[in-house]
């Protein structure tokens, strides 16, 4: 490995972990699930994912009064009779809300779905009304949960995107091409990621960074997090977080390229088994029988969520600009004014549509909603495209001038 190439992975992962992120959001509380719409209907696999109503009324999504905890379980009270495709209640939810490059994401999980036949999910799903292919972000993805069953954290995109072989992370890399069903997938190496080490660990933190640098994911057990994820609420200085679980960078998976504005999206499947790999290598006997019967297999089938948290980075250069437009003008707002991207009601439904420009409703921090004029997101132009190999320029690009200057002396040396 060149000096050059080996001080371009340094810096740009160095990127990561310096500049300050200001919250935008906090699911928690109280109020936790107003901020999600309950995505009913099927999906492959046995969960019949239900709406809000139905949800409520069975007591699969509430938060405990003790402890303010959010709790999204699979119905595990009603006796499903036996059938050659038997389907279980279960939950799906989707963040009214989504958030740009330059969002970074928190969730303090106390207890993770795991059982034989149990998929839980923690993602993110890029906003197919304003892009159709706009990527997906895997934070949390397990088989079954059952015991030493590891997390995995992964891409899914369009083709085009890898991830490269000099990324360093602490996780294991399964599948480097983002394209396929199984996306670029890695492995976390801490049994306590996930299932029922998780929960006897009393949970753990995870996170995830969208940036102009690259996407990359972290997770730490109960009692490891670095002290500024506990420190403040209102601002998280990234600089302590050290190496990420996940590390996928820019230079061989363009970011802008892949991903559109991001939503939020948490659920349970049922026997929805990854490509490649059967139930029967997990569990004993066939997956629809553990569906059938009095639901007492789904008793560990539940997420339990002190918070859900979602920062801007406070050096972001998104701005919003008027279709067609490429410089800002008067009138225009960064994100220190707009910072969530939120479709209204009428784009939802509107998956037919040919438009590209749907109306969008900007949310600001105080709370209130402007709808702007067929306006959209728009990336600030960067100095170079994405390169095969890491350049000088594409360093310059990748520290987006948040750097110490003696970095770029550093590089100097080698332009």
């Amino acid at each position: 490995m060149s000096q050059l190439l080996a001080i371009t992975i340094w810096v740009l992962q160095l990127r990561t972990a310096i500049g300050q992120h200001r919250l935008v959001q906090e699911y928690s509380g109280s109020d936790f699930f107003s901020k999600w719409e309950y995505d009913g209907g099927v999906a492959r696999g046995n969960a019949q994912f239900v709406d809000e109503n139905t949800a409520i009324q069975q007591k699969l999504t509430f938060v405990e009064s003790s402890t303010g905890h959010a709790i999204v379980r699979v119905d595990n009270t009603t006796s499903v009779g036996a059938g050659s495709f038997a389907r279980r209640n279960s939950v799906r939810i989707t963040s009214k809300d989504a958030y740009p490059i330059g969002s970074l994401i928190i969730m303090d999980v106390i207890h993770m779905p795991y059982g034989c036949s149990v998929l839980p999910s923690f993602r993110t799903s890029g906003n197919s009304i304003t892009r159709p292919h706009a990527g997906e972000i895997a934070i949390i993805e397990t088989e079954d949960g059952i015991s030493m069953n590891p997390n995995y954290m992964a891409l899914y995109t369009d083709a085009g995107c890898i991830q490269s072989s000099y990324a360093v992370q602490s996780g294991s890399t399964v599948e480097r091409n983002c394209s396929p069903d199984l996306g670029c997938r890695v492995e976390q190496t801490d049994p306590e990621s996930s299932g029922s080490e998780l929960a006897e660990a009393g949970g753990g933190i995870f996170a995830a960074q969208i940036d102009p640098a690259g996407i990359f994911i972290w997770f730490w057990s109960r009692g490891t997090a670095p002290a500024s994820i506990s420190k403040s609420k209102a601002i998280v200085d990234i600089s302590d977080w050290g190496q990420a679980s996940a590390s996928y960078l820019n230079d061989t998976c363009e970011v802008k390229k892949h991903f559109g504005p991001q939503k939020l999206v948490l659920d349970i499947n049922i026997c929805a088994h990854w490509a490649g790999t059967s139930f029967e290598s997990l569990c004993p006997g066939d997956c629809n029988a553990y569906v059938t019967g009095d639901g007492k297999n789904y008793t560990n089938a539940y997420w339990e969520i002190s918070y859900i948290r979602v920062f801007i980075d406070k050096q972001s250069s998104t701005v919003l600009t008027t279709e067609g437009a490429e410089e800002t003008a008067s009138g225009l707002a960064t994100l220190d004014t707009f910072d969530v991207f939120r479709p209204t009601d009428s784009d939802t439904g509107s998956s037919t549509s040919n438009s590209n420009t749907p109306s969008l409703v900007y949310s600001t921090l105080d709370g209130n909603d402007i709808t702007p004029t067929t306006c959209t997101p728009l990336q600030v132009p960067t100095d170079s495209d994405s390169q095969p190999r890491p350049t000088s320029s594409a360093i310059k690009h990748s520290l987006n001038i948040t750097l110490l200057p003696i970095l770029g002396s550093i590089v100097a040396v080698f332009m």
